[in-house]
């Protein structure tokens, strides 16, 4: 058609006029504006209006270009302003100077009021699948529209596939995907023409026909197979299928049979992406989607990922920050399972390890293959979780730099907010070298609103927040705030001072009565490690403070009730604990973890009376423990700290 040949012809115009723009300079008193008003926003095929311009930001003399494509061909439409066209169309102005140097552009459309003069045919409509499975085709043949066209079917969904785009008329086009039923086809063109047909897709006489694919196994190990199985149903055969083999390799598959086995070493995902019941004839009839697959490589023992256990030490918590942050930006191999659940995954080995032999697949949580700020997710989702493996960490000496809970406020009482300043390092002793660390913050959940705590890692000396990540995970029961902070730069820092900032709401609603007395709580930060970019350990110590809480005494227990009546010492206690109950008979004693198994428990009679009690707890990791004491007068909590 001539259109394709006028939109060229604009096309170099333009060119030219954009090139002359470049090597000549325009005389502007300030910024240059273009635009075009018309007579007219919708024409018949012989209609005329006028297009008229109106420059801004400049006084020298101009010249004007007016271009145009409509149903008719029109090219060249006038040089002069304002311009007179006859016809729907889109029509385009290029302002110049005297020196035909590009001021500004603009371009307007013009909408048609009568239907094309245009036509669709359909050349063929091959037969749909039976079913709801869309295999019927029909291919257009239109002329007569100005491009672009849009060519829509209704109903939509899910079959036909709508589809749309640029087309050069006359053009032939095959829409594919129907389903049994009538269909209203729409062609639009960009002038607002268009026109409508009915599509009729007859009902196909061959039976129903899908496809899926099966594993013999789920899971195979090294010098294992598994049997892949391509399942035909309905139809009429022979059946082609291609089936899509983990590293994308493709097997094609004809057969008469209904199902097709084949015996593979590979594990990974497979994927019947097409299946076509080929019958009698060359013609492909119904194709359908198949499913996947995905056989899973059996964990050689050990070797296992667990997700958010990036320091392969059997716990998640906070310390497996600190590898994320030593291979920080790292990438390499996929995870055939990239979901984060708790349980042993298969993972190729990265060529990268830290110096404590971690292989990165570990800390690449999320299996992605990218190691980043995205792999803590795993983290926060299964942290405390623990899987059968050991590991620990150093503490530092009174010459070493110091972790210190700055508690900002000497007295607080009830709904005030305590802030806790994280100290790293002093002025007489600072903090070198330091890329990442994780430690435990402990406070007093008697007289601390547990549901409003909140940890904050901002600008310090450490780093910028863009420099480094970090997490916090509150464990309410227990009073800890489990913490972990790492530059992901692979550049280390050397300073002191605050790191982070902690702030406590307090209560008192378990102390208050009607004076006004004291109570001593006690922050303290224990479980640390601090590392440089190299992984290696430094030696860091903990510190304590403390603040008093106001509040209003009862005169019966003042801190829980039964819990003033039940001591525990030495606390921090290292081998052996003492349990003293005052006026009170002891009927059982459990310790628990972190996460709430039971470690320790004894239990005696009603008649014993037994008010004080010696445990062995050699056999307990350091770390906090909670201890609960059974009494005749009811249940008392108290926190234990572990520490050699």
């Amino acid at each position: 058609m001539k259109s394709k040949i006028f939109l060229m012809r604009q096309a170099a115009s333009v060119i030219v006029m954009l090139a002359l723009a470049i090597l000549l300079p325009a005389v502007c008193s300030g910024q240059v504006t273009v635009s075009i008003s018309s007579t007219a926003s919708s024409l018949g095929p012989t209609g005329t209006a006028t297009l008229t311009a109106t420059v801004t930001g400049t006084s020298v003399p101009l010249k004007y270009f007016y271009t145009g494509t409509n149903t008719s061909g029109l090219y060249q439409v006038d040089s002069a302003n304002p311009a007179t066209v006859t016809g729907p169309g889109v029509y385009s102005l290029l302002v110049t100077d005297t020196n035909y140097i590009a001021l500004g552009q603009a371009v307007d459309t013009i909408y048609s009021t009568v239907p094309p003069a245009g036509s669709v045919s359909i050349l063929d409509s091959a037969y749909s699948c039976a079913g709801s499975f869309g295999g019927g085709r029909v291919i257009l043949n239109y002329t007569g529209f100005f491009v672009p066209l849009s060519i829509t079917f209704s109903p939509s969904g899910p079959f036909p596939i709508g589809q749309s785009g640029s087309f050069v008329e006359p053009a032939q086009d095959t829409f594919a995907g129907f389903g049994p039923g009538q269909y209203i086809l729409t062609i639009k063109d960009v002038l607002g023409q268009s026109i409508t047909d009915t599509i009729q897709m007859p009902t196909s006489t061959i039976p129903d026909f899908s496809s899926y694919i099966t594993a013999s196994q789920d899971s195979i190990g090294t010098g294992q197979s598994t049997i892949i199985t391509v399942h035909f149903q309905g139809g009429i055969p022979p059946y082609n299928a291609s089936v899509l083999e983990p590293g994308d390799v493709l097997l094609l598959i004809t057969t008469p049979d209904s199902v097709y086995n084949y015996t593979t070493p590979l594990a990974g995902i497979w994927e019947d992406s097409a299946a076509l019941d080929i019958g009698i004839g060359s013609e492909p009839r119904c194709n359908v989607y198949g499913g996947q697959v995905q056989v899973y490589n059996n964990c050689v023992a050990g070797q296992c990922v667990w997700p958010g256990d990036a320091n392969w030490d059997g716990v998640v918590n906070n310390f497996d920050l600190l590898p994320i942050g030593l291979a920080y930006d790292s990438t390499g191999p996929v995870r055939q399972d990239t979901t984060i659940g708790w349980y042993g995954h298969y993972s190729a080995q990265w060529s990268d390890s830290l110096q404590d032999s971690i292989n990165y697949k570990y800390i690449d949580c999320n299996g992605n293959g990218i190691i980043d700020a995205n792999d803590t997710n795993a983290i926060m989702q299964n942290y405390s979780l623990t899987y059968t493996r050991g590991g620990g960490f150093g503490a530092g000496g009174s010459a070493d730099p110091v972790l210190y809970p700055g508690v900002q406020q000497d007295t607080v009482y009830n709904k005030d907010t305590l802030t806790i300043q994280l100290l790293l390092g002093s002025a007489g002793i600072p903090a070198n070298n330091v890329y990442g660390l994780a430690f435990t913050l402990n406070y007093d959940p008697t007289v601390v609103d547990t549901t409003k705590t909140v940890a904050t890692f901002g600008n310090s000396w450490l780093g910028t927040s863009a420099e480094k990540i970090s997490i916090a995970k509150d464990l309410k029961p227990m009073g800890q705030l489990q913490c972990a902070l790492t530059r992901i730069t692979h550049t280390t820092k050397s300073g002191s001072g605050s790191i982070g900032v902690v702030s406590f709401v307090i209560t008192t609603d378990n102390l208050n009565g009607k004076n006004y007395s004291y109570y001593n709580a006690l922050f303290y930060i224990n479980n640390i490690k601090l590392i440089d970019s190299a992984g290696n350990v430094l030696p860091l110590g903990g510190g304590t403070d403390s603040t008093q809480i106001g509040f209003l005494p009862t005169n019966i227990l003042q801190i829980n009730g039964i819990n003033s009546l039940v001591h525990i010492y030495p606390n921090p206690a290292n081998t052996q604990l003492v349990v003293s109950c005052n006026g009170v008979g002891m009927k059982q004693i459990k310790i628990a973890d972190v996460i709430g198994n039971e470690v320790v428990s004894r239990i005696y009679s009603e008649t014993a009376n037994v008010t004080q009690q010696q445990l062995d707890i050699s056999a307990l990791s350091q770390g906090i423990y909670m201890v609960e004491v059974i009494t005749d007068k009811g249940v008392a909590t108290q926190k234990l700290v572990v520490a050699r």
